[in-house]
């Protein structure tokens, strides 16, 4: 499998306190986030809730307000058929 390059942008994941500030949780299914991984200085927002990708700095994490457009990344699951 060939890993695919993203463009060098931000791009908002799964991921926010929006329930209570300073916890973060994935916001499709509410299971503690385990991993952080929040660039330097950041969350720096108490009224940040939304995580993100910082595409100029190596995709490490910031916060910011729901409300900010940017592009998203999806988690799909796929169904695997039989061919034979």
């Amino acid at each position: 499998m060939r890993a695919r390059s993203f463009p060098v942008t931000n791009y908002w994941i799964d991921v926010t306190d929006q329930g209570t500030p300073g916890t973060y949780v994935y916001g499709s299914t509410q299971a503690p986030v385990n991993f952080l991984d929040f660039n330097r200085g950041e969350p720096n927002n108490a009224n940040h809730h939304c995580v993100g990708f910082l595409g100029e700095v190596d995709f490490r994490w910031d916060d910011a307000p729901c409300s900010s457009k940017r592009n998203f990344i999806c988690e799909m699951k796929t169904e695997v058929y039989d061919v034979r």
